[in-house]
């Protein structure tokens, strides 16, 4: 069963830098479709996490990702995604 999640801030995405490869808990699952969110809904930069977390960007991105994410992860994964990106938010 997959879960639809507002990614409290797929934003965190970011936090995957593809330099730095740290996702800081985001699954592998869903790395790419946050990258991929975030550089095609924003113009924040991968680990520009202040841009990332504004309330706009973070329903952009989430907007954006969640069809990859539901499509790219398994449910536990999905779950473990927004739990990932809320804390990521939470602590920019």
């Amino acid at each position: 069963m997959k879960y639809s999640m507002t990614f409290a801030a797929v934003a965190l995405i970011a936090s995957v830098s593809a330099a730095a490869r740290d996702t800081h808990g985001i699954p592998d699952c869903a790395v790419q479709c946050i990258l991929d969110a975030t550089k095609s809904s924003t113009s924040c930069g991968e680990t520009e996490f202040s841009c990332q977390c504004t309330a706009d960007n973070q329903k952009k991105i989430t907007n954006a990702a969640i069809g990859c994410v539901s499509g790219a992860c398994e449910a536990a994964d999905q779950i473990k995604t927004l739990e990932a990106t809320k804390a990521l938010c939470a602590n920019p």
